[in-house]
């Protein structure tokens, strides 16, 4: 999709319910959802998996995985994003500590 330049509109589909929701969602049969939103460079998809990452409550990306036949996706796997995500979301809040760690150590020695 980057090297077509293109995106997807805003506020539909599966990422967006998971974005506004903040909760993982995941189906084998995305044609019985009524926010799935058939991406045109992803024709064949059939199953979706998507889980919000997290920080401090607050919702700042999503793992999106997208299946076509005859693959499906199971709790298990469902399971594993939701550990990826939290551990991206635990690596993402102690890059903010070091990043304010490093600010307040630069304005402590401007001022020394």
């Amino acid at each position: 999709m980057l090297e077509a330049k293109t995106r997807l509109p805003r506020g539909i589909g599966i990422v967006n319910y998971v974005v506004e929701t903040a909760i993982p969602f995941v189906t084998n049969n995305v044609n019985d959802s009524v926010f799935f939103y058939r991406n045109p460079h992803l024709p064949d998809t059939q199953s979706e998996l998507t889980v919000p990452i997290k920080v401090n409550g607050k919702v700042v990306g999503v793992i999106d995985v997208q299946e076509k036949p005859p693959s499906k996706l199971t709790d298990n796997d469902l399971q594993l994003m939701i550990a990826v995500a939290d551990q991206l979301s635990v690596a993402l809040q102690k890059a903010n500590l070091y990043n304010n760690l490093q600010n307040a150590l630069q304005q402590e020695q401007a001022v020394r």
